[in-house]
């Protein structure tokens, strides 16, 4: 399993083009720098459901907290997520970090404002 980063683009009044990432393994680890202000774009046409994972570092009384999970359909998913606020989601160097169970047609663009 490796680490692969993505960049979010930041969102304007001038409108952005997203740039979206492809080529998502599923024994990756993706990150993305996370301000609280950031969210996940992922557009699917293949065809099998994608689970999204995010992992979740925060402690609550000596408890982790449940990591959040979601799905992007298969064929014509169009999903988005976020925000997600850096004192659940941020590990110590302020990184989100989530995983993928089925990555056929997937890519994901990356906003934050």
């Amino acid at each position: 399993m490796a680490d692969k980063t993505i960049a979010p683009q930041r969102i304007s009044d001038v409108g952005v083009t997203p740039t979206r990432t492809s080529g998502l393994l599923t024994a990756d680890t993706h990150i993305v720098r996370n301000t609280g202000r950031m969210w996940l774009h992922f557009l699917k046409t293949g065809a099998g459901i994608c689970t999204v994972t995010v992992q979740t570092p925060k402690v609550v009384g000596g408890l982790g907290v449940a990591e959040r999970t979601f799905t992007v359909p298969a064929t014509t998913g169009d999903t988005i997520a976020g925000p997600f606020p850096p004192d659940i989601y941020n590990d110590a160097l302020g990184d989100l970090r989530f995983t993928l169970d089925e990555v056929t047609g997937l890519d994901v663009a990356v906003f934050q404002i």
